[in-house]
């Protein structure tokens, strides 16, 4: 971060991240030696490792005591550091000018097609797409989750984006609701214990979900919520039940029987802001 006068200059330093967001196993000998070093001077946390931050300040007739003052009030609080990076990475982002929405849904599918039609106008405020084919969701440049599809009612679909790209895939594991209680392991049980407990167990749909997570810059949240919403069955849609849902087409997977192309991999930038790097399966 760089300030001159007025003006405000801010990069990702994305060739040298923090040594501790490196698994110990891939560190190099000079980040063995950095450690080590950091650690014996006492400048490494047993928590945050070698995070912090450090500014250097120059000016005429400066208030040192009210510029120190001033920045330790814009550090995080007692109370929000108890969040941790499941709350912070919700905070909008000035300095990219970023956005994070979390979408989370237990009561009813998503309609295939609908769905998939919004997710593909995620991402194209960079892109040669006309501009009223943007849509809301034009600023959304990241995605990732899991959806349960009205179509697919045995397990969920794993969706991404990244940028204008769409990549989409049927998971492996069905939901834990399709499995018969009697064929339940140790783990299932467990499992099936921890969401009873959390609430994230219904008697109308089990396990059944949707959860997307989106990162973006200058996008309307509440509008892209929304529409999220209105991509879910309607409760008219609702009554048919599953017997009618499974004839929904699937966009997901076109009728060559491939699921949608797979997005390129992500940046160092785009992983920063989702937060832990996206491994491809």
């Amino acid at each position: 971060m760089h300030t001159a006068g007025r003006q405000l200059e801010f990069h990702l330093n994305s060739s040298q991240p923090w040594i501790a967001k490196i698994p110990e196993d891939l560190w190099y000998p000079e980040h063995k030696e950095t450690a080590a070093a950091m650690r014996a001077a006492g400048k490494w946390d047993a928590m945050y490792g070698d995070r912090r931050s450090q500014l250097v300040c120059i000016g005429v007739d400066m208030d040192k005591a009210a510029i120190i003052a001033a920045l330790e009030d814009a550090l995080m609080t007692e109370e929000e550091m108890k969040g941790g990076w499941p709350e912070w990475r919700k905070l909008d982002d000035p300095f990219f000018h970023t956005g994070y929405l979390e979408f989370v849904n237990r009561e009813r599918p998503f309609h295939p097609t609908r769905l998939c039609g919004f997710l593909k106008t995620f991402g194209t405020r960079e892109h040669d797409v006309p501009e009223e084919e943007k849509g809301i969701a034009a600023g959304v440049m990241s995605a990732k989750g899991e959806v349960w599809l009205a179509c697919s009612d045995a397990g969920p679909f794993r969706v991404q984006t990244r940028g204008n790209e769409l990549a989409a895939a049927p998971r492996q594991e069905p939901f834990l609701v399709k499995i018969h209680e009697k064929f339940w392991g140790a783990e299932q049980k467990a499992q099936h214990a921890a969401l009873v407990k959390d609430g994230q167990w219904s008697a109308a749909h089990g396990d059944r979900h949707s959860a997307l997570h989106c990162v973006g810059l200058h996008f309307d949240r509440a509008a892209v919520e929304a529409q999220l919403r209105e991509c879910l069955l309607t409760d008219e849609e609702m009554k048919g039940g599953p017997e009618a849902w499974k004839k929904l087409d699937n966009p997901f997977v076109p009728k060559g029987g491939k699921a949608e192309k797979r997005p390129p991999p992500p940046t160092v930038h785009q992983d920063a802001v989702m937060g832990e790097p996206v491994v491809a399966a």
